[in-house]
């Protein structure tokens, strides 16, 4: 349940907050079968250095996804408010100063 009510003064606020920002790509990892990687990455190993199983499920990280900076406030906001809100902006602080 939040705990802060987000209005939609607020929430356009943050939506103009979040259209300033960069967007930030995070690498999703998707299963593998060790077949697949084999075929796609001959030379690849396992972290302890040991052949991949070509039965064996892996985990690769190869999928990017956009970062959705609205939800990221919106979440921010209804959990910790403006103080919330203000964190979470503080490493992109150079987009949002105003022109």
């Amino acid at each position: 349940m939040p705990q802060h009510t987000l209005t939609p003064e607020y929430e356009q606020t943050l939506r103009e907050f979040a259209d300033r920002l960069p967007m930030p790509s995070v690498e999703q990892p998707r299963p593998m079968t060790g077949a697949e990687i084999m075929e796609q990455y001959p030379d690849m190993k396992q972290i302890d250095g040991k052949d991949v199983n070509p039965k064996q499920l892996y985990k690769v990280g190869t999928g990017v996804t956009a970062t959705n900076h609205f939800r990221r406030l919106k979440k921010a906001y209804e959990e910790g408010g403006q103080p919330a809100v203000v964190k979470y902006l503080v490493p992109y602080i150079e987009f949002i100063r105003p022109e």
